[in-house]
């Protein structure tokens, strides 16, 4: 999306439009329905404006012109966020704080990554050795000359003359570091290896490729974590927060639930997350301990279903599987009085075991089996200039391949009405509507006919 457009007509569809960009206006077929959509973005925007970004690494873009954004190298490890800045940030705003580079704001980074460019202005790197000095880590080899002519050709000595007082003269060699102060500059090292050697631990670690930011937000920590894919994922997740206790806000509903499975290991906290296709979940820890009655393991049968106590390995070919030890059809949460609540999706014996080593076993035996809805559908297509079309659907057909050209084109919203029966038992219980693959968009609504 790039822009909202202004449509003053009525009667003209679907209205004035930009050539570029995804349409997002009050003509858009699925518009009347999109409030959940846009109560999302809000939740999210909401919640990634609160507090400073979480980064170990600064990765510097450079001064050559023009320039809108950076090269990571070297490569950044998963589960380590970044930022780019620009020299400007660098010279006035950052300052070194406990060895972390500090931006007034309250962001900080661990590592500040020269790009590999042979120029620099003096000024900047004069900065960038008062960083060193103060505390900083720095990965680059010294720059050899000014971009700028500002009192050339003594700019270029400036630059040669600082560089050998922060690097030594040493940058030559293939790989090395150099301590300078209470700080150090290193050339030629990943960044894996930089990072074991501060002691700087994973962020966000999952089985199943996830993609998240984190933020810092006074007594919270904030991760949004997203799956990238159109299909279900169920994985363990690992956070680097310490002892803390987890909830997941959910921003397609607003729900907020405290998830009863997790454990901690050191500074870190795994717990299991399932995401539907392109979902996304917030998982907010605030200052809370973790609750001693956490369950760390459930097992359904001989099946270990949820495991907590093992932090997800993606490199590990034996812990490969792993993933699969993620329920989908089981949801533990934790009263904010420490009972465990569990919604099961299918019947079997459930042994749990929480941080204590207590164990729990519950046989759940009365879970209905699924309806299938079958039978034909009322289908009707409603037109823009308020006129429908009623019809006669079998069975659940794309409209692209209806033998009515008029269905086959039509582009815009449809109802779908059947009945089905439901069992008198599963009155009062919590029901969940499977629709299968969907393409678009759908709402649903179901009502219990009275004589």
């Amino acid at each position: 999306m790039h822009v909202y457009i202004q449509q003053p007509w009525e009667n003209r569809r679907p209205g004035l439009n930009a050539w570029f960009g995804t349409e997002l206006n009050r003509n858009n077929t699925w518009f009347e329905e999109s409030r959940s959509w846009i109560d999302y973005l809000r939740r999210c925007c909401f919640l990634l404006q609160q507090g400073n970004r979480v980064a170990d690494v600064a990765y510097f873009i450079g001064e050559d012109t023009p320039k809108m954004t950076g090269v990571r190298k070297p490569e950044l490890p998963a589960g380590h966020d970044f930022d780019y800045i620009n020299a400007e940030v660098i010279l006035e705003r950052m300052s070194v704080v406990d060895n972390r580079l500090v931006l007034p704001h309250g962001t900080n980074y661990r590592i500040l990554v020269l790009p590999e460019l042979e120029t620099m202005r003096p000024e900047l790197l004069k900065k960038i050795g008062r960083l060193v000095q103060a505390g900083a880590t720095i990965i680059g080899r010294p720059p050899k000359r000014s971009p700028s002519l500002e009192n050339y050709p003594h700019c270029d000595a400036d630059v040669r003359q600082m560089a050998e007082s922060i690097w030594g003269g040493q940058a030559s060699s293939p790989s090395g570091e150099r301590r300078l102060g209470k700080g150090r500059v290193i050339w030629g090292q990943d960044l894996a290896v930089v990072f074991e050697q501060l002691g700087v631990t994973t962020d966000f670690q999952s089985e199943a490729p996830l993609r998240y930011t984190h933020r810092s937000a006074g007594g919270q920590q904030i991760y949004f974590v997203a799956n990238p894919k159109p299909v279900k994922v169920a994985t363990r997740a690992t956070f680097r927060v310490g002892n803390r206790t987890p909830e997941l806000w959910w921003p397609d509903t607003g729900k907020i639930e405290r998830p009863a499975v997790y454990q901690r290991q050191g500074d870190t906290l795994s717990l299991p997350i399932v995401l539907g296709p392109l979902r996304s979940v917030f998982v907010v820890f605030g200052d809370r301990p973790a609750a001693v009655e956490r369950i760390v393991s459930v097992v359904r049968g001989n099946k270990t279903i949820l495991d907590a106590t093992r932090a997800p390995n993606r490199s590990d070919p034996s812990d490969a599987a792993s993933a699969a030890r993620v329920a989908n059809d089981l949801v533990i949460t934790m009263k904010e009085d420490g009972k465990v609540v569990g919604d099961f999706w299918q019947a079997g014996i459930y042994a749990f075991t929480n941080a204590k080593g207590q164990e729990l076993a519950i046989d759940v035996t009365d879970v209905p089996a699924p309806i299938t809805v079958t039978g034909p559908c009322q289908v009707t297509f409603h037109n823009p200039d308020h006129t429908s079309k009623k019809t006669i659907f079998s069975a659940l057909t794309d409209w692209t391949k209806h033998a009515d050209n008029e269905i086959r084109y039509f582009s815009g919203k449809a109802t779908y009405r059947t009945r089905f029966t439901l069992p008198e038992r599963w009155v009062g219980r919590q029901c969940r509507l499977d629709l299968g693959d969907v393409h678009s968009l759908v709402t649903s609504t179901a009502w219990r006919p009275y004589d």
